[in-house]
This record gives C-alpha cells, structure tokens and sequence, in this order.
C-alpha cells in the first residue's frame, strides 16, 4: 500500500461480482462459475486452494467465530475446520 505497486493478480476465468474476504492469513474469492479460491495473503501469490460449490457465488464469504459461510445462489454452507 506504500508504494501503491501491484503484487500479484488472479486469473479467476469467471465473473466476480461480491467482495474477497480476508481473513486468518488468506484471501478468499467467489465467481460465478461457483468456485471459492483461497488465497495466501502474501506479497507472493500461493493458491492455498480451489473449491466448487456447483451454483454461483454472488456475496462475499463471512468469516465469524471459526465459521467459514458461502452462499451460493442455491445454498448457504457453513464450514468449520
């Protein structure tokens, strides 16, 4: 941010219409394909992983009291580890 230089980008191959997470090191990311991207929060980009949730992911991703929560346009899914 203090030097306002690009780090790195992600090629998501789809729409993106909601905001990214960031939460506990990581920035998380819908599309509309319905894939959820986790993402490293680093200078270096590092693709933690890569999930299908079979329906588009048009809001954020929530992140409350150890609860990962997407929802799709069909479905809400709470994850805990």
């Amino acid at each position: 941010a203090r030097t306002g230089m690009k780090q790195w980008t992600h090629n998501a191959k789809a729409g993106i219409y909601s905001s990214p997470l960031i939460a506990d090191g990581k920035v998380y990311v819908g599309d509309e394909d319905g894939d959820l991207v986790i993402l490293q929060l680093d200078q270096k980009k590092k693709c933690l992983g890569e999930f299908n949730f079979r329906a588009p992911i048009y809001a954020s991703p929530v992140h409350a009291n150890g609860v990962l929560y997407v929802m799709t346009s069909e479905q809400v899914f709470a994850i805990k580890e």
